[in-house]
């Protein structure tokens, strides 16, 4: 018996004979990742590269301290915008009640911190935003800027206390050849 997969089933089969192998960890991140996307999440969502926060990521231990997790460096001649934030996992401290526990995320650059996204709730406590999209914002950067996502706890807790939570933002990128 023949049975044809598709590009979808296939990724799908290899995902779950790497993560089998213990190759590929599903319940937490090894660190924050900015990747380009394949052809066909290009297709799906509109973007061309994404970057991936875990808890894990967040590690200020100062409460109330806003922490910014570099994504990518663009360069001259290089146009850049937020197409989406998706939350996946409400960020928490499981072991506080969940009304302690308070995350927002602003999405901008070294000189513009909330160019791209001025402000989104990603905690179980605050009504999380499940879709956020960009303001419609673009920049052109003439000179060499960081993308940065900056996340902020309230005044009751560090980011670091987060055992919970992931975040994806799918932003397209165009460098003039």
């Amino acid at each position: 018996m023949r049975r044809e997969l598709g590009l979808t089933g296939l990724v799908a089969a290899i995902t779950a004979f790497l993560v089998a192998l213990g190759l590929i960890l599903v319940e937490r991140a090894q660190g924050a990742t900015w990747r380009e996307l394949l052809q066909e999440e290009k297709a799906a969502e509109g973007a061309s590269h994404v970057l991936t926060v875990f808890w894990a990521d967040l590690t200020n231990t100062t409460v109330g301290a806003t922490q910014a997790v570099k994504t990518a460096s663009v360069g001259t001649n290089t146009g850049a915008w937020l197409v989406s934030a998706k939350l996946i996992t409400p960020f928490a401290d499981t072991n506080l009640p969940v009304a302690n526990t308070s995350l927002w995320v602003r999405v901008g650059d070294d000189t513009a911190p909330a160019q791209f996204l001025a402000q989104t709730s990603l905690s179980a406590a605050n009504a999380p935003t499940w879709l956020s999209l960009g303001t419609g914002s673009n920049k052109t950067y003439a000179s060499a800027d960081t993308l940065d996502a900056r996340f902020h706890c309230t005044a009751t807790n560090a980011l670091s206390e987060l055992d919970r939570g992931e975040a994806r933002f799918y932003f397209r990128i165009i460098t003039r050849p």
